[in-house]
């Protein structure tokens, strides 16, 4: 299953990037880099996040964008008392959503699906704020949750291709 949505994530970016015509484009590509600061129970094991996401958006209206949105984020493990060592635990967010533009540079996102981990596929949601730094690069801090497990405070920079 895993596999598959993948496989299917994957084909779509691709055929998103090949369907860009200049900026009058209705469909936009992204890739990013992630660093996440674990906490809840979450943090209780794991604390340190980095990885990388690649997103779609497609424009509804000038100031609302559809997304899809994936990736791979790795958790470093933490020692606890000396003696405990947990391992790293990596994720693989397939999130949908919504990014609006409070202004020219100025947008909120507001994202759900799931997130696959060895063994668990917790429902996701991850909620955030961002600004275009310029036509091309853009910051968003966010906050992921993942249910029952905990969640992460975020910093995305990606660069709009």
């Amino acid at each position: 299953m895993r596999t598959l949505l993948l496989a299917v994530f994957i084909n779509v970016f691709s055929i998103a990037t090949n369907a860009q015509k200049g900026n009058d484009s209705k469909i936009n590509f992204n890739v990013g880099a992630e660093l996440g600061f674990a906490n809840g129970g979450l943090g209780v094991t794991h604390s340190l996040g980095i990885g990388a996401t690649a997103q779609i958006e497609y424009a509804v209206n000038e100031k609302t964008r559809a997304t899809a949105m994936s990736g791979v984020l790795n958790y470093s493990g933490k020692s606890i008392d000396g003696a405990t060592k947990f391992s790293g635990l990596t994720a693989i967010p397939v999130l949908v959503g919504v990014k609006y533009y409070l202004s020219d540079n100025f947008f909120g996102t507001a994202q759900l699906g799931v997130s696959l981990f060895s063994g668990v596929t917790p429902f996701t949601y991850s909620p955030g704020i961002g600004f275009m730094i310029n036509g091309k690069v853009e910051a968003q801090l966010k906050y992921t949750g993942y249910a029952n497990l905990g969640g992460a405070f975020g910093i995305r920079v990606a660069y709009n291709l």
